[in-house]
């Protein structure tokens, strides 16, 4: 069983350097990915592939690939604007990546025809994601998806509005979801701008955080639906980006299914560089309780 790990994003509201995902957070120089790969051993998976730039191959072999020699089979995969744009005029001026689910599609070859989950690299989930996940992908077949879902209250940042994926949840599976951007929380209150004004949200609405399951066939629903996501914006490919949302709803809408399992862990995540000394407690908080070793490896 294979994870897919997207660290190739440019982290621009932590400072503009895509290396944050090898910040360190660990007392013994453990990145958050350390944690999501000991996570996704002890559930049960084998293969990690990471998608980085390739610019950072070394920096992420040095840092992390050694790590997990003979843990976990350890796979890269590569994100370029160029990679499945073809036929379209891309601006000289784009330097951004085409999004996540355009950071997913990169990984096709690499991933082959296994089942797989995909999550940031920058985010921590909890060791009950990893194994939600692992059950529900040893047994999935084609078509039939997943999302570990977290309450929103558990996943903004007072630092700052955030992204997250606003779903639509009935008997247990998303009929609906919607990228929504600079989601803020001010006390109690968590809301967002719209264009008919300020909407506030339900601190208990289930959001996604692109923890995912899919079968080896979404990378054809993925393809198909890049393409038409450039042909709609191809007058202005400056600064859209192709997020995990567009190609989820899309498979719904055509009979796909995505379940819904619900982590109780608490997530942590560096959005904003402030967030940083909140992560680290939080991590030494769990490792104190016992639920990592002190050294991971």
């Amino acid at each position: 069983m294979t994870l897919v790990i997207l660290a190739a994003g440019l982290g621009s509201r932590y400072g503009g350097d895509s290396k944050k995902q090898l910040d360190i957070i660990g007392e013994n120089g453990e990145i958050i990915l350390d944690y999501s790969i000991f996570d996704a051993i002890r559930a049960g998976f084998d293969r990690v592939v990471l998608l980085i730039k390739e610019e950072h191959l070394d920096a992420f072999r040095e840092k992390a690939g050694v790590k997990f020699e003979g843990k976990i089979k350890v796979e890269y995969a590569f994100q370029t604007i160029s990679m499945f744009s073809e036929g379209y005029a891309i601006p000289e001026t784009r330097k951004k990546p085409w999004g996540t689910a355009h950071a997913l599609l990169c990984c096709k070859d690499v991933v082959g025809g296994d089942n797989f989950a995909v999550v940031n690299a920058d985010d921590f989930y909890g060791k009950t994601a990893y194994s939600l996940a692992y059950g529900h992908l040893k047994n999935a077949k084609h078509g039939e998806f997943a999302m570990i879902g977290y309450l929103i209250k558990n996943t903004v940042t007072p630092e700052g509005g955030v992204s997250r994926g606003i779903c639509r949840v009935e008997d247990g599976f998303v009929t609906g979801i919607t990228e929504t951007h600079e989601i803020t929380k001010d006390g109690g209150r968590i809301y967002h701008p719209s264009p008919s004004g300020v909407r506030g949200l339900d601190p208990e609405t289930i959001v996604s955080m692109n923890f995912f399951c899919f079968t080896p066939d979404f990378f054809r629903d993925m393809e198909t639906g890049f393409r038409a996501f450039l042909e709609e914006n191809k007058n202005d490919l400056s600064s859209c980006e192709y997020y995990m949302a567009l190609p989820v709803q899309d498979a719904v809408n055509r009979g796909k299914t995505m379940a819904v399992y619900q982590s109780r862990d608490k997530w942590y995540g560096v959005t904003y560089r402030k967030d940083k000394p909140f992560v680290i407690e939080g991590i030494n908080l769990l490792t104190k309780e016992g639920l990592y070793p002190k050294k991971l490896w």
